[in-house]
């Protein structure tokens, strides 16, 4: 009954927390259209310094990272519950707040990768009509605002913000250099510093823009050819390391007196310890190991 309890209060701390959805940079600016407001009061978006709160915002949750960790750590009740009725030790407990702050911290990073690599092929087809654009005589402004209803989302969102902050005043080279401060990709740096320095020396765009958009496709290829040529490796690294974790899940479920050894005892624990610690160790190295730097210049 207790545990009812507090899996129930987990879930209603977890649906406060959880944020209502916020407008976005666009719906401002059309909602504030006609009227004009002050300089200190214009819905630009902010610059996200934290590491972790730009992978939050690049994986689509709006929560700060503060939150987000209390939601971790709140979820771990009604998992717990969970558990508790698949037969897991409850010695492991103290174990699963833990638990729920890596896996919170290894979803994010996933959808945070999945989303900058969405960002960068999105990119990549979307310069060659930009550039098109800007041959036919268009101004980058206008360029931008007939690519922006055409490209894949993310980048949809972001030309839209770009879009939004150039009508409210904001140079178009700082939107796009706030834009590489919220996607810090080879990619989106490359675009926004060949824009400023366009603006700052002056040239053809459309010739600086081509280049570029090659030597963004180059990289991009190559880096696709990288990740075909190791994934096989990379497989086998999630495999090692998924390998252990099942194990003693499996255990848990099926021999809950051999696990005990493990969670009841002090031995126990200090195995535990040592492999959780060995298996981080495993983790970077193989991470070092299958991460090649890319540089065509």
């Amino acid at each position: 009954m207790a545990l009812a309890a507090a899996a129930l209060l987990g879930l209603a701390i977890l649906l406060l927390l959880w944020p209502s959805r916020r407008p976005s940079l666009v719906e401002l600016v059309r909602r504030g259209e006609g009227q004009r407001l002050p300089a200190g009061e214009l819905p630009l978006r902010p610059r996200r310094r934290d590491p972790f709160a730009r992978s939050l915002a690049q994986a689509g949750i709006s929560l700060s990272p503060l939150r987000f960790r209390l939601a971790c750590l709140l979820s771990s009740l009604p998992l717990g519950g969970f558990l508790l009725l698949l037969g897991l030790p409850p010695l492991a407990f103290p174990l699963l707040p833990l638990l729920s702050l890596v896996l919170g911290n290894l979803a994010v990073g996933l959808l945070a990768r999945r989303a900058r690599s969405r960002m960068e092929t999105a990119l990549v087809g979307a310069l060659p009509p930009l550039v098109a654009s800007l041959r036919a005589g268009m101004g980058l402004e206008l360029a931008i605002a007939q690519l922006a209803p055409r490209a894949e989302p993310p980048l949809r969102q972001e030309l839209e913000a770009v879009l939004a902050q150039a009508r409210l005043g904001v140079p178009i080279q700082e939107a796009l250099a706030d834009m590489a401060d919220r996607w810090p990709l080879p990619a989106v740096r490359t675009l926004a510093v060949a824009v400023s320095l366009q603006r700052e020396v002056g040239g053809p765009l459309a010739g600086v823009l081509e280049i570029v958009e090659e030597s963004i496709r180059a990289r991009h290829e190559l880096v696709g050819e990288v990740r075909s040529l190791t994934a096989q490796q990379r497989l086998t690294a999630y495999i090692l390391l998924a390998l252990p974790l099942v194990s003693l899940a499996a255990v848990s479920l099926f021999s809950p007196d051999y696990a005990f050894r493990l969670f009841g005892t002090l031995a126990g624990r200090l195995i535990l310890a040592g492999a959780v610690a060995l298996q981080g160790v495993g983790y970077l190295a193989m991470r070092g190991l299958m991460r090649v730097d890319v540089d065509v210049g």
